[in-house]
């Protein structure tokens, strides 16, 4: 066994290719360390002694409590050794060879850990470049050390291939790794990320038995993100990970800074205090430490449900904990309990999910920032009952810190169902003018069926006369809804994917369907220079539907983006969308700008349904401006006649 100058040696602890490590005594002063030393071999590779005595200066200029320091260190011309801690808690790789669900507040501890030590090795100007689970090591006190700085990428490589570890480090490489490109900090980012997903879920996202095809992972797979593998994990923990993994360098804007913030604080959000030492606790008996620590969630979660249906308020709510306590203890019967009544309650129904949700998904992993995309998930995942998805969904909305009042309405909408307005105007307005809207099709040709069997002759034209005048208003509102389905095609040619199956869906009134076909087809062709119709089809829809918010959302983009000779087309509707969607304002707004298009068939319209508006609000000088403006340009309109009842119903002379 080799003799060091100041250290007896007492056992060999670990070798490789390259090096061998010691466990010894300091004789100065009785402490146990670690001592790394190159194989005689390896002595006589220049390039190799050149790379190690880089990466040994690096690490002395580095003082960090969580990078690992080198207490001395011998750099020839014989003689090739650090001096370092001796630490018996293990690495990460040993310790998620142990445990597959490390707890989140000790997840959390060994992730805020690390970003303290990338920080500030790159305050330094200093990239690790060969970030891994196995170079991450803890002492037994609880302490988390970051080691082996400095390795260049083609030394990483050759080591690996000589310690038969070729498989770790690929999993670990960020695109631009892989590709041969320029690397600078955010390599290291990527690198964290995967480690913090592995950390989070359990498995590397990428890792494969072959290397080559583990590094084509990297750069082309977009793994499922962490919330659907681990529901525990809060949407804005996932949410850095996200932001880690964007496979550009370019668009990985995220810093160690932000990372830490937001560790940071959800730790002060759960008041955790005596991290270290609860960690030291858990590094000793992992697996009870993590039976205790899920029994603890789970009552934490299942109180939290039972508040909330206490307070009769937000079952969907209710329901994602109650999911979230079965989930962490299912041995817990109250919690169980819980979550089968709830379920029962809102119908939970899981169903496979079909093409539309996988495509709408696959696009959403590629960019997690869209919003339309998440809101459209998470529609879909209503309509079906899909409610544990569904609030997937609503946590993640909840974490991009929405600003917009219309987007943030929409988002609500989602777990909050709309409440019924008693407006006696516009219930008195649907009585008159939206009676044939509620009829389908079909009764009126079973009524006209019924009055040839009845009558004959004169009286069967008569009837058919009376009907088809009956029919007049159904046929020009449906007209208005579906266009001419050829027409459609031809102004929506090259469009990806197919229209023919939705404009199918909704000659055949499977509104539902159609609907979500349109939404699809939109997030496919964002650039098309007539998606608008889409997006006003979509709207329209919504509006049968009495999916109010999702009717304004499109309509609103189908009017926004649709050129000036036929934005006419979306103003009387969205109107209506953004007054029953209860936001009166937008729908003043929507109702002056049909009036200023000076069109009698439009104008005429929106001037009486605002006056009705002001009406139902107490605004009645404004109702009478508009009706009398109505009386002085359009006085020969049906609107004219129904405004004169309205004015002298509620005396506005």
């Amino acid at each position: 066994m080799n003799n060091f100058e100041n250290y007896k040696i007492l056992r060999e602890i670990g070798t490789g290719g390259m090096a061998i490590i010691y466990l010894a005594i300091d004789k100065r002063d009785g402490k146990e360390v670690a001592i790394k030393e190159i194989l005689p071999q390896m002595v006589k590779d220049n390039e190799f002694v050149k790379r190690f005595i880089h990466e040994t200066k690096i690490m002395q200029s580095l003082t960090h409590p969580n990078i690992l320091p080198i207490y001395d260190a011998q750099l020839g011309p014989e003689k090739y050794y650090i001096v370092m801690p001796y630490l018996e808690g293990g690495t990460l790789k040993e310790l998620l060879e142990k445990v597959k669900n490390i707890p989140l507040d000790f997840s959390i501890y060994i992730l805020t850990q690390i970003l303290k030590a990338l920080e500030y090795a790159h305050h330094k100007g200093i990239i690790h470049r060969d970030l891994k689970p196995s170079n991450v090591m803890f002492s037994k006190e609880g302490e988390l050390y970051l080691t082996d700085f400095g390795v260049a990428r083609a030394s990483n490589l050759t080591q690996l291939t000589q310690t038969g570890e070729i498989l770790g480090t690929p999993a670990y490489m960020s695109p631009e790794q892989v590709l041969g490109l320029d690397i600078n900090y955010k390599s290291d980012y990527f690198s964290f990320g995967v480690m913090a997903y592995e950390i989070l879920t359990g498995f590397n996202p990428f890792l494969t038995d072959n290397p080559i095809t583990t590094m084509k992972q990297i750069v082309d797979y977009y793994p499922p993100q962490i919330l659907d593998l681990n529901p525990s994990i809060p949407a804005e923990i996932e949410d850095i990970i996200i932001k880690l993994l964007i496979k550009n360098p370019e668009e990985r804007t995220i810093s160690a800074f932000d990372g830490l913030e937001i560790f940071l604080n959800y730790l002060r959000k759960k008041e955790v205090s005596n991290l270290k030492e609860k960690f030291k606790e858990f590094l000793q008996n992992p697996k009870e430490i993590i039976k205790k620590y899920q029994e603890k969630e789970a009552r934490e979660h299942k109180e939290k449900a039972k508040i909330l249906l206490d307070k009769n308020q937000k079952t969907t709510i209710a329901y994602w904990y109650a999911f979230q306590a079965f989930n962490l203890n299912p041995g817990d019967r109250e919690a169980h309990s819980i979550f089968e009544k709830i379920k029962a309650s809102l119908g939970e129904a899981q169903k496979a999910k079909d093409p539309i949700i996988e495509r709408l998904e696959e696009k959403w992993r590629k960019n997690p920032q869209n919003i339309n995309i998440l809101i459209q998930l998470g529609k879909i995942y209503k309509n079906r009952k899909d409610y544990i998805n569904l609030l997937k969904i609503y946590n993640r909305l909840n974490r991009l810190n929405i600003s917009d009042p219309y987007t943030m309405g929409q988002v609500q909408s989602l777990i909050i169902p709309e409440e019924p307005k008693k407006d006696l105007i516009i219930e008195e307005k649907k009585e008159k003018f939206s009676f044939f809207k509620a009829i389908p099709l079909w009764v009126y040709i079973l009524i006209i069926v019924i009055f040839g069997i009845l009558f004959i002759n004169k009286v069967i034209t008569k009837g058919q006369e009376s009907a088809s005048k009956a029919l007049e208003p159904v046929r020009g509102e449906m007209e208005a809804l579906f266009s001419t389905f050829d027409n459609i095609k031809k102004d929506l040619e090259n469009l990806e994917g197919n229209i023919e199956p939705y404009l199918k869906l909704e000659r055949e009134g499977k509104y539902k369907e159609a609907y979500e076909g349109y939404i699809s087809l939109i997030n496919e062709n964002p650039r098309h220079t007539k998606v608008y119709i889409l997006y006003g089809k979509a709207g329209l829809l919504a509006l049968k539907l009495k999916d109010f918010s999702s009717a304004s959302l499109n309509l609103q983009r189908a009017y926004d983006k649709s050129p000036f000779e036929e934005k006419e087309n979306y103003i009387l509707p969205l109107a209506k969308a953004y007054y029953e969607n209860g936001d009166g304002n937008s729908a003043e707004n929507v109702w002056e700008e049909g009036i200023n298009l000076e069109r009698e068939e439009i104008s005429s319209k929106c001037l009486l349904e605002r006056a009705e508006y002001y009406i139902r609000k107490g605004r009645k000088t404004s109702a009478k401006n508009d009706l009398n403006k109505l009386f002085e340009k359009y006085p020969n309109s049906p609107e004219a006649k129904e405004g004169q009842e309205l004015f002298n119903k509620y005396k506005l002379d």
